[in-house]
C-alpha cells in the first residue's frame, strides 16, 4: 500500500474497493460482477471513510489535537463522487 495513505485512508475501505476491482478485471465476462453490484462496493468504502470523518470530528470537538492531513488523497476524491441510490432498486433502463 502506498505510504501516503496509512493513516489517511481506512486499510478496509482500500480492501473493497481493491477486492471489487480484482473481480472487474476477471478474463470471463461471466464472472464480473454486475454494475450495480460495482457501485454498492463503492458505496460501502464511501461509508467506511465517512465513519472514519465521524470519528475524527468527535475526536476532534473533544479536545484531542492530532493534526488532520488537508490534503485528500486519489482515494478520497474518488469516493466523494456522487452515485445513484440504488436502495429502492430504480436503476436507469438499458440502451
Amino acid at each position: 500500500m502506498d505510504p501516503l495513505l496509512i493513516g489517511n485512508v481506512k486499510t478496509e475501505s482500500i480492501w473493497r474497493v481493491a477486492e471489487i476491482a480484482m473481480q472487474c478485471i476477471e478474463p470471463h465476462g461471466a464472472s464480473r460482477p454486475r454494475m450495480q453490484e460495482v457501485i454498492l462496493a463503492i458505496q460501502d468504502a464511501s461509508n467506511i471513510e465517512k465513519g472514519k470523518e465521524s470519528q475524527q470530528k468527535i475526536s476532534s470537538s473533544s479536545g484531542d489535537s492530532k493534526p488532520q492531513s488537508s490534503r485528500k488523497t486519489l482515494l478520497t476524491s474518488f469516493l466523494e463522487i456522487e452515485s445513484p441510490d440504488i436502495s429502492n432498486g430504480c436503476l436507469p433502463s438499458a440502451r
